[in-house]
Parts: structure tokens; C-alpha cells; sequence
């Protein structure tokens, strides 16, 4: 499998951006691995045929300012593995993770 790096740049709020984007990802291929960094950053490991990177690439495009290097020569038959490190402006650098109301 080859390796490709990418970075973007949330455009919306943190939540939705992470929603849209791992819809996005599991329309053309799957995440393996998916790690937070506080609220700062978070990065997720993609697994994927060749021929979807172009249809992920406009799709994460569309929601984030993605840099993706050069995608020209790639192979629509191999498999490829995509670390993407997705950052968010308006980070404050403390995670709070909201915990839903159980009731009981």
C-alpha cells in the first residue's frame, strides 16, 4: 500500500466538521484509525482504492482547506493508505467531551 499525507482546516465548528468529513471518508473508503488531539487537532488513518481519492478529495475539499499534494499519478488499482491531520481555528486547547444524560 503507498502512503499519502494530507492536511486541512475545519471550516465549521469542530463536531460537525468531524461528522462530515468520516461521512465523507466512508462513502469512498473506511477509517482504520481515528485519534484526538485535545481540541486542537485531531488524525484519522484512511483506507482506500485508488479510483475514490478523487471523489474523497473534492468531497474533503468542499468541507475543509484541504492540502493534498499530488494526486496526478495515482494508481487507480492499488490501495493506498491516507494520514489526514485535520486542524480547528478555534481550538482552545482543553477537550471537554460532552457525556449525554443517562437516565436510571
Amino acid at each position: 500500500m503507498k502512503r499519502l499525507y494530507w492536511r486541512a482546516i475545519g471550516k465549521s465548528g469542530r463536531i460537525e466538521t468531524i461528522n462530515d468529513i468520516s461521512t465523507a471518508i466512508y462513502s469512498c473508503g473506511y477509517i482504520s484509525e481515528f485519534k484526538r488531539f485535545s481540541d486542537i487537532s485531531l488524525s484519522i488513518i484512511i483506507e482506500i482504492t485508488g479510483k475514490n481519492i478523487p471523489t474523497l478529495t473534492e468531497k474533503i475539499s468542499k468541507l475543509s482547506g484541504l492540502d493534498h499534494g499530488n494526486i496526478n499519478s495515482i494508481s487507480e488499482d492499488e490501495q493506498y493508505i491516507i494520514l489526514l491531520h485535520l486542524s480547528f481555528p478555534e481550538a482552545a486547547g482543553n477537550l471537554e467531551i460532552e457525556v449525554p444524560a443517562v437516565p436510571g
